[in-house]
């Protein structure tokens, strides 16, 4: 989960400035070459001589490149500058964005930002301000809608002094003072700005609030993100509709009320907090049907209900890292719409869910460090699963074998066809999806999830047979952890096929036979793991092979080669001069 404000928070403020000018960009037809009126001009040219570049630039990886104020001279018309729009009919500053500008100094209280009083938009995201704290000049901007402050290494002041220049601001609509060290309470007054659409507060020092919320008298919230701040106690649950309400990484504690459902979220994020007791059924019956909901790292205790009947618009559930028991409940058939399934790391005691490859949309499944059990499949039941993209079983009970045909029919995975693009799961400005994989022998943090991306881990669990030919369709596959089974045969020489893959793990199996030679060729391949099976013959020459910790090789004394030589000293030099002595 990635709010717009932890990334590029300056694209959000265009979007917004786009509905919010819309009345003066569409007279630009009118405009006249000498737009500009003097002394906007030589107030912007004050402002940027106010500051120097940092040299390199923290955000950027520039060396002390000016991204916005680059364009500002005396001789140009200011409204065609980088950062700035104006009122096309009387040539004043409506819209300044300098976020990522390498901006370096204090923000003074006489700053010639405050004496353009026509503002709307104004995004200082990501600059250094060092430490100076807020001005309170910022009052005197009348007729600012939207106001971005994210990261900017201003003092961590607190909240409570906003009101000077923020209670007041009656046509305020988006207010963004993330990143930036903020303490103390949230004040009541915010609630009661009447247009106010998005409130993002996220990664402050805040620690609770001040003031009644219920009788906020504003309309609905696009956004509320209070994450990663240090609010306590019972979850905090605003009284007006919020479309999207993030409050991870917090120390909120107790059970989740049942009054959570009065928000009418579509997206709800309470991850990583403290709660424990069991989840509200209510969530099923919101007025608004949910699209994400993630629950992800508390205490939740319980069965995951049997509340998704009428989930059609659910696009992501997460209740991985909790405490949960029982089995999935049926209902989530029901979601067409589910692209991601998380229910990791709890005590789910089932067998596995072949009822879900009727989700035509299932791109990410992870059924990780539960106590599933039995076969992945029937003999009479295809095995469907058409998008899916990326599938974690790792450390469960699973049993039997995986016939040849297995894979046949997870095209997703085949190719990528014409998506050339890189995009990631979730498509919200203000909300993605995580996870986390084992890759190339470490965990794996993905705090976004390109849709392109595919892995398979089928780790720790008691599967048995050969090792499945069709894993050789996977054309596109990333990741293939098998490690930690009973895995017998030889490995697939058709495995040469996988083109794409970039970490193999197959260690602490009985596979037998040699590593197939064609391997050495698969450029991609960055990390492999053979170790501890009952492999012989000589290792692969490829570059890939040759580079691998002497680990990934160990208890297998019938390999050898050369390429062992450097890696894994003695033991195998020996191995391979007997070889070589036995063949000639």
């Amino acid at each position: 989960m990635i709010v717009g404000s932890n990334s590029m928070s300056f694209s959000l403020l265009t979007i917004l400035l786009l509905f919010s000018t819309s009345s003066f960009l569409n007279t630009s037809a009118s405009l006249t070459p000498d737009l500009c009126r003097p002394d906007q001009r030589d107030l912007l040219l004050e402002l940027k001589n106010e500051f120097q570049i940092q040299r390199p630039c923290e955000f950027l990886d520039l060396d002390g490149g000016n991204l916005m104020t680059k364009s500002w001279g005396n001789d140009s018309d200011c409204c065609s500058w980088d950062g700035i729009k104006c009122d096309a009919k009387f040539g004043v500053v409506i819209m300044l964005d300098l976020s990522f500008s390498c901006l370096h100094g204090p923000l003074k209280s006489n700053s010639s930002l405050f004496r353009l009083p026509y503002l709307r938009a104004l995004s200082l995201s990501y600059n250094n301000f060092t430490a100076s704290p807020i001005p309170p000049e910022f009052s005197k901007l009348k007729e600012l809608e939207i106001l971005e402050l994210s990261r900017s290494s201003f003092s961590g002041c607190n909240i409570t002094e906003f009101p000077k220049f923020i209670r007041n601001q009656p046509n305020m609509t988006s207010l963004d003072l993330s990143n930036n060290k903020i303490k103390g309470l949230v004040p009541d007054w915010l609630w009661r700005l009447p247009k106010l659409l998005e409130v993002v507060l996220f990664n402050n020092s805040l620690s609770g609030f001040k003031g009644s919320v219920e009788d906020s008298s504003g309309s609905s919230l696009d956004i509320l993100d209070l994450s990663s701040n240090a609010f306590q106690g019972p979850l905090f649950i605003p009284s007006r509709f919020v479309q999207c309400y993030l409050v991870f990484k917090n120390n909120f504690t107790g059970q989740i009320s049942p009054s959570i459902c009065r928000l009418s979220s579509t997206t709800l994020d309470l991850s990583s907090n403290n709660f424990y007791g069991s989840i509200p059924p209510c969530l099923a019956t919101l007025k608004s049907p949910l699209s994400d909901l993630n629950l992800r790292n508390n205490s939740l205790n319980g069965s995951l209900p049997e509340m998704f009947m009428n989930a059609k618009k659910l696009r992501s559930l997460d209740v991985s890292h909790n405490r949960l028991v029982g089995k999935l409940p049926t209902s989530l058939k029901s979601c067409s719409s589910l692209q991601v399934l998380n229910v990791g790391n709890n005590k789910i005691n089932d067998t596995f869910p072949l009822w879900l490859d009727s989700l035509q949309n299932l791109r990410v499944l992870v059924l990780s460090s539960n106590e599933f059990h039995g076969e992945l499949h029937h003999s009479q039941a295809s095995f469907g699963f058409q998008q899916l993209r990326i599938i974690d079983i790792s450390h469960n009970h699973f049993t039997g074998t995986l016939r040849s045909d297995y894979f046949m029919n997870w095209r997703a995975m085949y190719s990528n066809g014409d998506n050339t693009q890189w995009k990631y799961m979730g498509g919200k400005a203000y909300y993605y999806d995580s996870i986390i994989l084992m890759s190339k022998g470490i965990e794996m943090k993905m705090q976004r999830i390109l849709t392109v991306y595919t892995a398979i881990d089928f780790s720790g669990n008691k599967f048995h047979g050969e090792i499945p030919e069709s894993i050789s369709l996977l054309k596109e596959l990333l990741i293939l952890n098998l490690s930690r089974n009973a895995f017998t045969g030889h490995i697939p020489s058709s495995f040469a096929n996988l083109t794409a893959l970039e970490s193999l793990d197959i260690s602490q199996n009985k596979i037998s036979g040699e590593i197939p030679q064609k391997l050495g060729d698969l450029s991609s391949l960055e990390w492999i793991n053979v170790s501890h099976n009952q492999l012989v013959g000589s290792i692969p020459q490829g570059t890939q092979f040759q580079r691998q910790n002497c680990s990934s090789y160990e208890g297998n004394p019938g390999l050898y080669g050369p390429s062992l030589k450097d890696i894994c000293g003695d033991i195998y030099t020996c191995q391979y001069q007997h070889h070589h002595k036995l063949n000639h």
